[in-house]
């Protein structure tokens, strides 16, 4: 997959998420019907049918066997990762939801409509990973003109309405050349992806895949689905990241 969104979407959503029931992560189905199927889906990332998540495996293995397998890497693995250097970031996201005009009336039905939500974030470093900083600090929705359910924290894009605070944690490729995978979360041990998503007080999105450079990444993509498995939608992603390096 080359992003890994959560949104558990509303009323005219169907109930429940792929894989919270037996036997839905090995059915061949889209239980949820947002367009993943089985181990495709993040609701099935802790099954025992998917060994914890398409993603993990691949990165988690390709980490450790850089470092273990060759001794003449001490010196240089001593000194941490590169984005160790990062003590700050700033980072502003932006989710437009674009439906199929040609539904324009039935979406009014269910108090839906085309919008645009803003985020924005900032932080000091707190803790290092060995491919992941994580840094404390703020995650608000900052403008939107969308109806309350399509800016629900607890169903679309979490943020925490009363504090506005926030830990994130952002993982990198060996060089930190990439940024991989950003995850906005309430608690501050929720380092890896939960399965709730914004029900478990997190916002992430991973297979990035975003150059960095001067301490700047920025990623857009369009994401397609449908909602009843009829209605056409597109969620538009735009994100900027700006690290902070001593």
């Amino acid at each position: 997959m080359r992003w890994t969104i959560h949104l558990l979407l509303m009323a005219c959503a169907p109930d429940g998420y792929e894989g919270d029931l037996p036997g839905e992560c090995a059915d061949g189905g889209d239980g949820d019907r947002d367009g993943y199927f089985d181990c495709d889906d993040n609701g099935c990332w802790g099954s025992p049918d998917c060994s914890g998540g398409p993603d993990r495996d691949t990165d988690s293995d390709s980490d450790t066997d850089s470092d273990s397998d060759t001794d003449s890497d001490s010196d240089t693995d001593t000194g941490g990762h590169p984005a160790a250097a990062f003590t700050a970031y700033t980072l502003t996201y932006s989710l437009a939801w674009d439906f199929d005009d040609a539904y324009e009336a039935l979406l009014e039905s269910y108090g839906l409509r085309d919008c645009v939500l803003h985020y924005a974030g900032g932080g000091a470093q707190h803790t290092v990973g060995d491919d992941t900083v994580t840094f404390r600090g703020t995650w608000t929705l900052t403008e939107t003109d969308c109806p309350p359910d399509q800016s629900d924290p607890e169903a679309v894009v979490w943020y925490d309405p009363e504090s506005g605070e926030a830990w994130a944690t952002f993982g990198f490729d060996a060089d930190a050349t990439t940024l991989d995978r950003w995850i906005a979360h309430r608690d501050e041990d929720d380092t890896e992806p939960l399965e709730g998503g914004a029900r478990e007080g997190q916002w992430y999105i991973t297979d990035l895949g975003a150059p960095l450079s001067g301490g700047v990444a920025t990623w857009s993509e369009v994401e397609s689905t449908t909602i009843e498995g009829l209605i056409p939608l597109d969620f538009v992603h735009d994100l900027r990241v700006e690290f902070t390096a001593d």
